[in-house]
């Protein structure tokens, strides 16, 4: 016969013995002391009953297995999507260079954008300007930034940020929040 069985059957003939002595002598009271102390008298023979049905999955004879394995299913969906998210926010990261990154994070921000011109700029803020991230100002363009040569100047005189930029700013933010 079974461990837990035999508790189960113990703890049944305990109660039913209660339960006759209860019947024959009927003015006899158990106090509040005297059920304290019969519980804790049957706890240590109740908790491992408890762990092994905790440990099979049933609790008082119902299947929980199905619970830990949609738990164990959602994990493992959970682990996917966060991959998938990583890879996106490592996809997205990388479609512009950390030069062009921070030049559109320069032009969202308030303060000015100091730079001198150089190929390079302008191939970058051209890229920028593919990308729909940048638009060139009401008047002016990137080709006039050549005209500035070595002086510093602002590099929001000739670009701004679009509203394109701004969400893929925000969103490269917010898969950044996700991935860490």
């Amino acid at each position: 016969m079974d461990y837990s069985v035999r508790i189960g059957i113990g703890i049944t003939s305990f109660s039913l013995i209660i339960l006759v002595l209860h019947l024959f002598f009927p003015n006899l009271n158990i106090d509040t002391i005297g059920f304290s102390l019969v519980v804790l008298a049957i706890l240590p023979w109740l908790l491992p009953l408890l762990g092994n049905y905790l440990e099979s999955g049933k609790i008082f004879g119902q299947e929980f297995k199905f619970l830990q394995n949609k738990v164990q299913e959602q994990s493992k969906q959970l682990e996917d999507h966060r991959e998938i998210i990583h890879l996106i926010h490592e996809a997205l990261k990388r479609s512009l260079t950390k030069y062009e990154f921070q030049h559109l994070v320069e032009l969202e921000s308030d303060k000015p954008s100091l730079c001198c011109y150089s190929d390079f700029l302008e191939k970058e803020m051209v890229r920028l300007c593919q990308h729909g991230y940048v638009s060139e100002t009401f008047n002016s363009s990137v080709w006039k930034m050549k005209e500035k040569g070595d002086a510093t100047f602002d590099l929001k005189d000739f670009l701004r940020i679009t509203d394109e930029g701004k969400r893929y700013l925000d969103l490269l933010r917010e898969l950044q929040k996700s991935v860490v």
